[in-house]
């Protein structure tokens, strides 16, 4: 008689949460597509993940945008000085470095300095006009 049971080291609750790493703005659908676990189950493991505080989720219009709460710890007893986002690291996820997200701020920065130095003209184009039609 063969065992035919199957399990994995990792549990599916560890892989939705890989998945929303990766990809913040994913779909419990697409989670569910990749994986293959139900949709059902996702939207399950999703709720149990918010509910325990490792991921947060905000909703910008019909997209939601998750934030895995990455100093979380895990909740076994044997595990509980691991925090969730060493365990990600362990199964491939990569943090934003601090490099990284000077890098990403320093673009945001340029950016609105762009903007605010062309509404800058433009409005003192607008003030240039005004001042011109009172003389």
């Amino acid at each position: 008689m063969s065992d035919k049971s199957v399990w994995t080291f990792v549990s599916n609750h560890a892989i939705v949460l890989l998945q929303i790493a990766q990809n913040p703005r994913i779909k419990g659908k697409e989670i569910a597509e990749i994986t293959g676990i139900t949709e059902r189950a996702v939207r399950k493991i999703i709720r149990d993940l918010e509910r325990e505080h490792y991921i947060s989720k905000k909703k910008e219009g019909r997209q939601v945008f998750y934030t895995v709460l990455a100093e979380s710890k895990l909740r076994h007893s044997c595990l509980r000085k691991i925090s969730i986002g060493e365990l990600l690291q362990a199964l491939g996820w990569r943090r934003a470095g601090r490099e990284e997200k000077q890098t990403q701020y320093i673009g945001v920065a340029r950016g609105l300095a762009v903007r605010l130095h062309d509404q800058t003209e433009q409005e003192q184009k607008s003030i240039d006009n005004i001042y011109d039609n009172l003389l």
